[in-house]
């Protein structure tokens, strides 16, 4: 049985996906990572390991769509950060927190460790515009 193999646009068309996969944003003055054999051996063992949690997990791998409305939410993210100076002051972004009440201290024994859950309420606020917001 022959081989098929895909056309040139098909081709190009994969290679520009492979290309987005890589660099994984849009942003020009972020610079591209070099394709050493280091960097990708790198970003072979990130690729694989994600996978590997999002399967234990019971997540569906992110497809091409999913990345790319990832990448764009971080884009625009960065620009809302960049237009109110978080990038370049990124102790403006950061506020004093509310004082803390309410708190309690219980046992939280689990397989064979002696561990504590610290509890309390907040009146914790993100920033306007900002995703939990």
């Amino acid at each position: 049985m022959p081989t098929t193999l895909p056309d040139l646009p098909t081709g190009i068309d994969l290679m520009h996906h492979a290309t987005d996969w890589v660099r994984g944003h849009s942003d020009d003055d972020i610079p591209t990572p070099k394709p050493t054999p280091a960097a990708l051996g790198k970003w072979w063992i990130d690729e694989w390991s994600m996978q590997a949690e999002m399967l234990q997990g019971r997540m569906r791998i992110p497809d091409i769509t999913f990345r790319r409305r990832l990448r764009e939410e971080l884009s625009e993210a960065r620009a809302l950060f960049g237009e109110r100076g978080w990038i370049k002051d990124p102790r403006s972004y950061h506020q004093e927190p509310p004082a803390t009440t309410d708190m309690t201290l219980k046992s939280a024994p689990f397989a064979g460790l002696k561990l504590e859950r610290f509890r309390f309420a907040s009146d914790f606020e993100p920033h306007l515009g900002v995703t939990g917001g």
